[in-house]
């Protein structure tokens, strides 16, 4: 039974893509990657029944190099075509406006990544890592490859999924334990003094999202679109789900407190901001269980200056 987009793309590839490739194209098989990756709920495996209505169906992707695509983009595009008419699996083909049409079917493997990440290639160093919003790396790593015997879209992609280089990793760890205690443990604390409500609100969600920024950091996972974050991070092995609810029960203090911040509510501040430091704790990038998270920021800096004297 077909569960959502993702199982759906790799049945229609294997059922009616391949075969037909290996039939009319035989000489193509060696040569292109096929999978579903990109744009789309259903290529995180968000989707769902309400995903339905626009740009979701029986699809997969097809990547060629620069090269290949000369000699088989065309012949793929149409035979591709003729599958993708028809429906699959009881669903109807799949219907895209010009804006979606480029995110299945035959596709340039250094296209693909240019348009995701500004970059035909992995990143060469950190100056251009640094230009890439997360998102994007999410995108353009996310889904399953079916079949890539030539390997060239698999080895970018399977760069990219080492994740961000070390210091950079750290420094986006710093980052997010002085902007999460700036916010969370410390503006909303204020706020709340002052009686700012929407100040307090600002401060709340900017503390959730750096909280939910640094367990994906200290999983090496790149963060989705903010539709999909929360629901993302209940899937990470690491403080993962206990971080989501953790959240959810601070979201649930805040809604009875009509915008004011209340003691119970700066408490769970403080606990969120522990789950992140037991993790730190477990990596060694701290010494101290100590909710405050600014304390936190030269310690894990510290772990930068060794990557520096290493290299």
């Amino acid at each position: 039974m077909i569960m959502n987009g993702l199982e759906l793309a790799e049945a229609f590839w294997w059922e009616r893509g391949y075969p037909a490739l290996c039939e009319l194209m035989d000489d193509a098989i060696d040569r292109v990657a096929a999978g579903m990756v990109g744009e789309g709920s259903e290529c995180f495996g968000f989707d769902d029944r309400y995903s339905r209505d626009h740009h979701w169906g029986p699809a997969f992707c097809l990547w060629l190099t620069a090269d290949d695509m000369h000699t088989w983009a065309a012949p793929l595009q149409k035979l591709y075509t003729s599958l993708s008419k028809e429906g699959f699996g009881g669903f109807d083909p799949r219907i895209d406006d010009e804006m979606s049409a480029t995110r299945v079917g035959v596709q340039s493997i250094p296209t693909f990544y240019h348009r995701h990440l500004g970059v035909s290639d992995t990143p060469p160093d950190l100056s251009v890592w640094r230009t890439i919003p997360e998102e994007s790396l999410a995108v353009a790593t996310n889904g399953k490859v079916f079949v890539d015997r030539l390997g060239e879209f698999s080895r970018i992609r399977d760069e990219l999924l080492r994740y961000y280089p070390e210091e950079l990793r750290l420094r986006r760890l710093a980052d997010g334990c002085f902007k999460a205690a700036r916010s969370g443990q410390y503006n909303l604390a204020r706020a709340r003094k002052r009686d700012h409500v929407v100040t307090s609100f600002g401060s709340l969600a900017r503390f959730i999202d750096e909280m939910t920024r640094a367990i994906y950091t200290l999983n090496r996972c790149y963060r989705p679109f903010y539709k999909w974050a929360h629901q993302g991070l209940r899937m990470l092995p690491r403080s993962g789900a206990v971080m989501a609810e953790s959240i959810e029960h601070l979201l649930a203090l805040w809604a009875h407190t009509s915008g004011k911040p209340n003691k119970q509510m700066l408490q769970q501040v403080d606990d969120c901001a522990l789950l992140l430091v037991d993790e730190l704790l477990s990596e060694g990038l701290t010494d101290e269980r100590e909710p405050w998270l600014l304390s936190h920021c030269d310690k894990i800096m510290l772990h930068i200056d060794g990557i520096s004297c290493k290299g």
